[in-house]
């Protein structure tokens, strides 16, 4: 037996099963990104949104967080009467200091928060409707009124910072409860229309921001083509060309 030939071949085997790999990594991010941007930039009729408000740039600006005036958007709230929502996993809160995210306060899973806020109705900056960060995966909202008045620590006037998946686990419990049916039209009866109604309530500050067209948040849009999917491609690229230098090589030992 060849122990050289035995060799070629297995390296080119793995060049091959890499090259396809990395192929395959960078086509499922293309397409999650691309699923993801339907069911958040398609997913809204910017059409119905006749007011704009490009001069207050804050995000567009750099103004940080903390310095933002949050409250210019005179936009009808929804009231929802004393709906209570009962989380069935923990929201954690955070500041940030010297540019790390400290934890604040967590809301534990089994608390029963108040959906509309302590005013009875549901206002940009609380609960569900955060507004986006700087830091994809981060927002930044108003805590959960516990319906027995525990605030765990924290400050129900204080914005703080909350990982898009926790607020995104309470919003998937919402959609699990009655409460949606007595206020919107059901468009989730498929996982399809699910997600979408999830994200019409996640991403609804980006939403406005994209269609007034002050800032297009990196929650609210994913780029098809990024620098990790350029790495694959490459990746593949040079995989399938060592796979080729190795098989001329091969045919010519024959």
């Amino acid at each position: 037996m060849n122990l050289a030939h035995v060799s070629s071949r297995h390296a080119r085997i793995v060049l091959l099963v890499l090259a396809l790999v990395c192929l395959a990594a960078a086509g499922v991010r293309i397409w999650l990104a691309a699923a993801h941007n339907r069911l958040t930039l398609y997913n809204w009729n910017f059409a119905d949104y006749t007011f704009r408000y490009a001069v207050y740039s804050p995000y567009r600006d750099g103004v940080p967080m903390d310095e933002m005036w949050l409250d210019f958007w005179p936009y009808p709230a929804v009231a929802y009467a004393e709906e209570q929502l009962i989380l069935d996993r923990p929201i954690r809160y955070y500041t940030r200091e010297g540019g790390a995210f400290v934890p604040a306060g967590t809301i534990p899973a089994g608390t029963s928060v108040l959906f509309g806020g302590k005013y009875g109705e549901n206002y940009r900056g609380y609960g569900f409707f955060s507004w986006p960060t700087y830091w994809k995966g981060w927002r930044y909202v108003k805590p959960f009124a516990s319906a027995d008045g525990e605030m765990h620590g924290l400050d129900p006037d204080t914005f703080y910072f909350v990982p898009l998946r926790d607020l995104h686990a309470a919003v998937h419990t919402f959609f699990s409860t009655d409460i949606p049916g007595k206020y919107f039209r059901n468009t989730w009866d498929t996982p399809i229309g699910r997600r979408k109604a999830e994200y019409s309530l996640l991403f609804q500050c980006d939403a406005l921001q994209y269609a007034g067209g002050i800032w297009r948040s990196a929650d609210f849009y994913y780029p098809s083509f990024d620098v990790v999917t350029a790495v694959l491609l490459v990746c593949s690229g040079a995989a399938l060309a060592g796979y080729a230098v190795l098989r001329v090589r091969a045919r010519k030992r024959a």
